[in-house]
């Protein structure tokens, strides 16, 4: 359909893509479903935030939501 290296699109339109549902990205010989069935991206990003009941339970570096504050533990540090 496309060849090597072919660029689809421009800078100057919008791409619009038609589907049945889902859209997948081929890469090498991998897969990756970039959509949902809902529309949604379907990409992990990595949790920045974990919720904790107290500060007591913080054993690991990272940014805490605690009480609706936000705590950092960097190092046994807490802030």
């Amino acid at each position: 359909m496309f060849k090597q290296g072919q660029i689809l699109g421009d800078l100057n339109n919008n791409l619009t893509l038609q589907t049945k549902g889902k859209i997948y990205i081929n890469y090498g010989k991998k897969f990756f479903e970039l959509l949902n069935d809902k529309g949604e991206l379907n990409v992990k990003f990595p949790k920045y935030f974990q919720k904790k009941d107290s500060v007591d339970e913080v054993s690991s570096n990272g940014i805490f939501l605690i009480d609706d504050s936000l705590y950092i533990n960097i190092e046994g540090l807490l802030f």
